[in-house]
């Protein structure tokens, strides 16, 4: 029988963060997986030089760039691929599938908010993922998703769909010691990564920068990530707080970033599962976070969850005063990460791609 051929749309790749990470991710532990597989990867955009040039991207993926604006990509071009290459199954990782096409296909959704917060998407995004996150659901042959929280808010707003959880992982670099990474300071730093977007609030970031500043706290603040719709005018404002902005680093130094970090603040108000948490927590560096319930389910002790901004406060300068505390939540955090690992979710994935086919007939 010949090598079944297995697609996954790799376009989120292009952005780095988030969805980004996860795809690049899990397609490195499918293809190391010992399946008997043949991997095809298609784009919408040019992937990073660093993604296009490593060893899973040159050797065990095929990749096909096909330029196109989303719809005309997702809903024209896919389908037309799918059947001249041949392939059994397809796998969206970024919500929306190509809905004509007979061939069986998963689709992951990483959250709700185009249904939970609406607010913080642009219309645009809104009106994308409200027309076709339904229509793809109800296309899919699986429904994956990041954790028992977007379980919960899918089938309250889906209530036919039975969606399965898998647990993403952390790159296991994160683990290890990096390099003192280059900065124009000396202090240590607290620090963000993730979309600046309405969702994260932004605007605490700001709050504890300027507190870092009056109370005297011998901290900086560094914010990784591009920012989202509605607050293009974070970069400049960053600047007059003291915070030291950079919108796109490389793995190397987001590694390194992570890995000095005294605290990782993450002031989100909702999550389908909260990527950077856990990098943060794998280097282990304490995370203080809100109290939202996908973070209590992934974060475990090695999180402090607050309530307010003032609670969120005092517990940064709790831990950059006492560094047996920082330490001990640092080590929790570490331990905690240990329970997420992308070969566990390649396998789980995989098990989920072989009972379709199967289903299918197409394998035995």
């Amino acid at each position: 029988m010949p090598v079944k051929r297995i697609a996954l749309d790799i376009s989120s790749i292009a952005h780095g963060m988030g969805i980004g990470r996860y795809t690049a991710e899990l397609v490195q532990a499918l293809t190391r997986a010992d399946y008997p597989f043949e991997w095809f990867g298609y784009t919408r955009k040019p992937l990073p030089e660093q993604v296009r040039f490593s060893h899973v991207f040159r050797r065990a993926i095929r990749v096909i760039h096909l330029s196109a604006n989303r719809l005309w990509y997702e809903q024209v071009l896919l389908p037309f691929w799918l059947g001249r290459d041949r392939i059994a199954l397809f796998h969206s990782p970024d919500f929306i599938l190509p809905l004509w096409t007979s061939i069986p296909c998963v689709v992951t959704v990483h959250d709700l908010s185009f249904l939970d917060v609406p607010e913080t998407l642009s219309p645009r995004a809104r009106r994308l993922y409200s027309t076709f996150v339904p229509l793809s659901l109800r296309r899919a042959s699986a429904v994956i998703v990041d954790s028992h929280f977007t379980a919960m808010r899918l089938k309250k707003w889906f209530p036919d769909i039975v969606p399965r959880v898998i647990y993403p992982g952390v790159d296991e670099k994160f683990f290890q010691p990096g390099l003192h990474p280059v900065l124009p300071f000396a202090e240590p730093y607290l620090f963000f990564c993730g979309l600046v977007e309405k969702r994260k609030s932004p605007e605490i970031l700001l709050y504890l920068a300027e507190s870092l500043r009056k109370e005297r706290k011998m901290a900086q603040m560094v914010v990784v990530g591009r920012t989202g719709y509605g607050y293009h005018w974070f970069s400049h404002i960053a600047r007059q707080y003291g915070i030291h902005y950079l919108s796109v680093v490389s793995e190397e130094q987001l590694h390194n970033l992570y890995a000095y970090a005294m605290v990782f603040v993450y002031p989100s108000r909702y999550e389908g599962f909260g990527f950077s948490v856990l990098e943060a927590m794998a280097s282990g560096v304490p995370v203080v976070t809100f109290r939202i319930p996908v973070l209590d389910e992934i974060g475990g002790e090695g999180m402090i969850a607050c309530s307010t901004a003032e609670e969120m406060k005092e517990a940064v300068f709790s831990l950059l005063k006492d560094g047996n505390f920082r330490a001990s939540v640092g080590e929790k955090a570490k331990r905690n990460a240990r329970r997420f690992s992308w070969n566990t979710c390649a396998q789980q994935m995989l098990a989920v791609y072989q009972e379709i086919l199967q289903e299918r007939g197409v394998v035995k």
